[in-house]
């Protein structure tokens, strides 16, 4: 039975077998950390156990949203760098990426986190740090 075109090993267009591909999609299985929208899921079941720190609460309700869900990345992550990438965070928080984008600026600026790692090529995800871990 013949399943889907080949990648790895195959010369390009002919067909690959079916062994061959679960072969392929179970190693690939093995190295997915979470499966899709599960991170975020639990992210989102947390956040309301981060009350945000007045600095951050008077620039409104929008932005504490955002500031829990950073936290809740955070506790969810390893040594404090939590990963945020815009089209889900967007998901979670009920507004558009560019939305994001701007909320996690302002708490950079405020000084409540820092990108840990600044170059990202897309700049749609980066992994940033809390200045006072919780």
């Amino acid at each position: 039975m013949q399943f889907a075109k080949g990648v790895s090993g195959n010369p390009a267009g002919r067909p690959k077998g079916i062994g061959d591909s679960l072969v392929d999609f179970e190693y690939a299985w093995s190295r997915v950390k979470y499966p899709y929208g599960e991170e975020w899921s639990k992210a989102k079941s947390l956040m309301d156990s981060f009350p945000a720190p007045p600095n951050v609460a008077e620039w409104g309700q929008r932005l504490c949203k955002t500031y829990q869900l950073c936290r809740a990345l955070e506790s969810l992550s390893r040594g404090g760098v939590f990963f945020v990438a815009l089209k889900p965070a967007g998901e979670v928080l009920g507004c558009d990426e560019a939305t994001v984008s701007r909320h996690l600026l302002l708490l950079i600026e405020e000084k409540v986190i820092d990108i840990e790692e600044p170059h990202v090529p897309n700049k749609k995800a980066r992994h940033f740090k809390f200045f006072i871990p919780i």
